[in-house]
């Protein structure tokens, strides 16, 4: 067992951060995803950028100014607050199906 609570609670936990959802044109490091300001983390899961932030705006302008210096496109963006799953990927760092 890693964590006990109520879903309020795990979501709470996990720091409140805010998850973007990015599909790019092109490939991009995790780790220099991870560097730009507001990133707190970035993993690549099914295709897209899942991207964490405490600073969800500064992280969207960071992210959109190292993809335009880099000549990359976004092709979508998704924000969402943490769900139970992004807890879980988380704590354990597997997807639930894993």
């Amino acid at each position: 067992m890693i964590a006990l609570g109520t879903p309020r609670d795990l979501k709470a936990h996990s720091g409140g951060s805010t998850r973007i959802e990015v599909r790019l044109s092109k490939p991009e490091s995790d780790a220099t995803l991870k560097s730009l300001e507001g990133v707190a983390d970035a993993r690549v899961v099914d295709g897209a950028y899942v991207i964490h932030s405490n600073r969800p705006p500064q992280a969207i302008v960071s992210i959109v100014k190292h993809l335009e210096a880099q000549g990359n496109e976004l092709i979508s963006l998704e924000i969402a607050s943490p769900s139970l799953e992004d807890v879980f990927i988380e704590m354990t760092g597997r997807r639930l199906r894993d």
